[in-house]
């Protein structure tokens, strides 16, 4: 039978012999290419796994949830930098021309308006105060004659009702007496005035007269020192700079071919390195009116609060602008997204104590949330803590169970 493949021989050998007979057998059946299909489809699938026990996997804090399919905002990254408002960035100077004895504060201190900041000789204070002495002598002279001229009038009073002086010369007194008494107000306001620019050039009032100590006129951060102990300086210098950091500048830099998606009053957020998964929220200010020729990109001015002063100047980021409607997209925590041999992937946990790599497209980062656009579908669950763990046993050859 062709089945069976049985051939025999006989060879019949005169004189007795014994005859011989030659059987050939089939192999047994390759396997079908389907059966092999399914074998390598069966070992892929469990490439890269890794198995734990329900202990390891609470000592490297694995945790998974359901990828999501949500709404994400469309939008383009552009490249940041935290800027100061130039509104907000006070240049102080010394209140007159002398030597700076001391510095009070350092860069970097927060002040607020009226502390002191440094000491200095101030040898403007000595004309003020002779100019102070002078305005008090006037203004005891116009006290004076203002008390001889009540003292007339009143006595006028008393003759007139006497009918020893007229009255003319009663109204004459009154208009003396008017006289002296704005004369006194004129001095009160010379004394005034002197003691005024006294204060604003800082007098201490100790023993040496020409010690002055300059205050800040604002609250702020210093952000620049430019003088040092024993420099003289005079009205016309920059002494300190201090800077109000509660609202910065976030510039975005945006390149002209997107620049149709921008408006003024737009909210941007922004992102920082520092600050992983965490957005700053910033409002489009204002939009600059040039490209630059080299980069192709545009000034785009945001400005953002910074009261937790979390934000600091030069800092780089980057700035989410939002160029359409959200669209529907699966979504995982950024954290969930890895760098396996290379490739963008995320772990999927497989059954109980399994977990497995899975390739994947990532799209865009909002924040804290990544869009993934091909590899997995919604609903699959997906390690969001302890990924790196995972990541790192599976490096090493250590899963506490076994690898298929």
């Amino acid at each position: 039978m062709k089945k069976i493949l049985l051939a025999m021989a006989v060879a019949v050998v005169l004189g007795g012999s014994a005859a011989l007979v030659y059987v050939r057998r089939q192999p047994p059946p390759s396997p079908s290419l389907e059966a092999k299909s399914n074998a390598a489809h069966e070992e892929d699938a469990h490439a890269g796994e890794i198995e734990l026990t329900a202990d390891a996997i609470a000592r490297a804090g694995v945790r998974w949830e359901p990828a999501q399919a949500s709404n994400f905002e469309q939008g383009i990254e552009a490249n940041a930098t935290v800027a100061a408002d130039p509104s907000a960035v006070h240049h102080v100077r010394l209140a007159g021309r002398g030597k700076v004895s001391r510095l009070l504060v350092r860069l970097g201190d927060t002040v607020r308006a009226g502390d002191p900041l440094l000491v200095y000789e101030n040898h403007d204070i000595v004309t003020l105060q002779n100019d102070l002495s002078a305005a008090r002598a006037s203004l005891n002279k116009a006290e004076a004659a203002a008390n001889v001229a009540g003292n007339a009038l009143e006595r006028g009073k008393n003759l007139l009702e006497m009918g020893a002086i007229p009255k003319a010369e009663v109204e004459r007194r009154s208009v003396e007496h008017r006289a002296a008494l704005s004369s006194v107000e004129i001095e009160k306001a010379q004394v005034e005035k002197t003691t005024r620019l006294l204060a604003r050039a800082g007098a201490t009032g100790g023993d040496n007269g020409l010690m002055a100590q300059l205050v800040s006129p604002f609250s702020g951060t210093i952000t620049a020192t430019d003088v040092s102990p024993g420099e003289f300086r005079d009205q016309t210098e920059d002494v300190l700079t201090i800077t109000d950091l509660s609202r910065v500048w976030v510039v975005a830099d945006v390149y002209e071919r997107d620049i149709a998606s921008v408006r003024r009053g737009q909210r941007v957020p922004v992102r920082f390195d520092a600050y992983a998964g965490r957005d700053f929220v910033s409002q489009v200010a204002s939009i600059g009116d040039a490209v630059d020729p080299e980069t192709r990109t545009i000034k785009v001015r945001c400005e953002a609060a910074n009261g937790d002063r979390l934000l600091k100047l030069g800092m780089f980021g980057k700035a989410i602008v939002a160029t359409g409607a959200p669209r529907q997209a699966i979504v995982v925590p950024a954290v969930a997204l890895q760098n396996i041999a290379g490739q963008p992937a995320v772990y999927l946990r497989t059954e109980d104590g399994h977990f497995q790599p899975r390739a994947v497209e990532p799209g865009e980062r909002r924040g804290d949330r990544q869009e993934i656009r091909r590899g997995i579908a919604a609903g699959e669950p997906v390690v969001v803590s302890g990924a790196f763990a995972l990541k790192g046993k599976a490096l090493s050859g250590e899963n506490h169970g076994h690898a298929h």
